[in-house]
């Protein structure tokens, strides 16, 4: 992607709610409940005094820190929905190109390749069918990354 191109997709990025913030948001506008951006992210408020309420992209004021652990960790939630009967995409962990590439043959192309611990979309490249220009995005998410 050119410098200019990933400018301009982080302005917008940083002018415009997520998906699932936009489409809450949405539908508080179609129930005329109001609502306020309180910052340039996804952190929103509906409603005014003792009854408002927060969210922050699909959290809301009263998300467990352990639904957010648990969320986050796509392998986990994958199992844990698994065990409770509802269906989940194949998948599997691996650390290198190499092991990506043999996954992904193993699944059947095209596949999604995703950070294991990513959240909203960020690092997600889907339509993966060509080994030599995965190589280099499995390389960029297949590093460690810190929890946000």
């Amino acid at each position: 992607m050119s410098p200019l191109s990933v400018a301009v997709r982080g302005r917008v990025d940083d002018s415009y709610l997520g998906p699932s913030t936009a489409a809450i948001v949405d539908a508080a506008t179609d129930r005329r409940i109001p609502h306020i951006r309180l910052n340039a992210g996804n952190l929103v408020q509906f409603g005014h005094g003792a009854g408002q309420r927060r969210i922050w992209t699909a959290e809301t004021d009263q998300t467990s820190a352990i639904a957010e652990g648990i969320a986050r960790d796509k392998d986990l939630t994958k199992s844990l929905l698994r065990a409770c009967g509802v269906p989940v995409p194949e998948g599997v962990v691996v650390d290198s190109a190499a092991a990506a590439w043999e996954a992904a043959q193993d699944i059947g192309l095209p596949v999604v390749v995703k950070p294991l611990d990513g959240n909203h979309g960020r690092g997600v490249f889907a339509g993966a069918v060509d080994r030599r220009r995965r190589r280099g995005r499995v390389r960029d998410r297949a590093r460690p990354r810190a929890a946000r």
